[in-house]
């Protein structure tokens, strides 16, 4: 059993060189969307994060944490905080980097009508980051579907924005 645990430690020592470049970046988004809430069609605002991943090959694994903060005027508005897994493709022949991401977290919505919800939240998140000079990309595009966990909420967003890689 100890040769076993030893192997295991040896092994992971090994790997560590490999995986150990990370990559961090951190966002800024213009989000415009919609919410399926009578009185709320179109909501406006920003989304801002911090993504870390790992580089294996042309792929990138990670972990994306974000906030949004949408409103839609006369006290509307949606904000929230999610996180989950990212995987990125980095192509080497062209400057862009398609990436799709699977986040859950909580959302809040505020409706015309003065109620407020707070709900467990989930997100698809597609999108394509484009290098524009080292280290700096144009989020080109990006679009998230999400839904809350206990109501018929359905979330859909359009966004762009500017990202920094350390």
């Amino acid at each position: 059993m100890r040769m076993k645990t030893l192997l295991l430690f040896l092994g992971m020592a090994l790997a560590v060189p490999v995986v150990a470049h990370a990559q961090t970046g951190v966002y800024a988004e213009f989000t415009g969307g919609t919410l399926d809430v009578s009185g709320l069609p179109h909501i406006y605002g920003g989304t801002f994060g911090v993504y870390s991943q790992k580089k294996l090959g042309v792929a990138a694994v990670g972990l994306d944490l974000r906030g949004f903060a949408l409103s839609g005027g006369n006290s509307q508005s949606y904000n929230g905080v999610l996180a989950g897994p990212r995987l990125a493709i980095k192509p080497r022949v062209v400057p862009i980097m398609p990436y799709a991401e699977v986040l859950g977290g909580f959302s809040r919505v505020n409706a015309n009508n003065g109620n407020a919800n707070t709900d467990v939240a989930y997100n698809v998140v597609l999108g394509v980051d484009s290098t524009v000079i080292p280290h700096v990309d144009w989020r080109a595009i990006e679009f998230s579907y999400g839904k809350e966990h206990t109501s018929v909420l359905t979330y859909k967003a359009l966004s762009t924005g500017i990202v920094i890689r350390f």
